[in-house]
């Protein structure tokens, strides 16, 4: 583990502690408040009247809504893992495309090399073959990039990319 990942891991744990602080001190606050108003309410749903405890009621109100709370982090936790693997999964084939990509330009490359050494070795038009006045240029001596009319076809042509 490097360091600055020991860093964030213990940010977290000061993260999760701060909120389990605050969870158990809700906690104690409804317990509290449920025990002082422990006299018995008429509940009625829709048809069904019954009389309950108050701090019955709160204890159940808060389980509720703990059970709903969980529930929906637990479903949000779910699509996040599934956005994961897909982008994982999309990251995958994208690193294996550039791998592809530069294979190519490396051969490319190579391709336009041989291109142009042949190109230099060959004599001018008008010239005999042992009187080389002008050698091509090679690849070394380009300043930002070879001539337009020493590449052959297939790079000359320009993309709308």
């Amino acid at each position: 583990m490097k360091k600055e990942d020991s860093g964030k891991s213990t940010e977290s744990m000061k993260h999760v502690e701060l909120w389990f602080l605050f969870a158990m001190m809700i906690i104690i606050a409804v317990t509290v408040f449920a025990l002082t108003n422990a006299s018995p309410v008429p509940v009625r749903f829709l048809i069904w009247t019954r009389e309950l405890s108050l701090a019955l009621l709160i204890f159940l109100s808060a389980a509720v809504g703990a059970v709903i709370a969980i529930l929906l982090g637990f479903i949000k936790q779910m699509r996040n893992r599934k956005k994961y693997k897909i982008r994982e999964k999309h990251m995958a084939e994208v690193e294996k495309e550039n791998t592809s990509l530069k294979t190519q330009l490396v051969e490319l490359e190579a391709k336009l090399k041989e291109a142009l050494k042949e190109k230099s070795q060959q004599p001018a038009s008008g010239q005999k073959a042992g009187d080389q006045t002008k050698p091509g240029l090679s690849p070394d001596d380009w300043a930002d990039e070879p001539p337009q009319d020493d590449l052959p076809d297939f790079l000359n042509s320009k993309s709308s990319d």
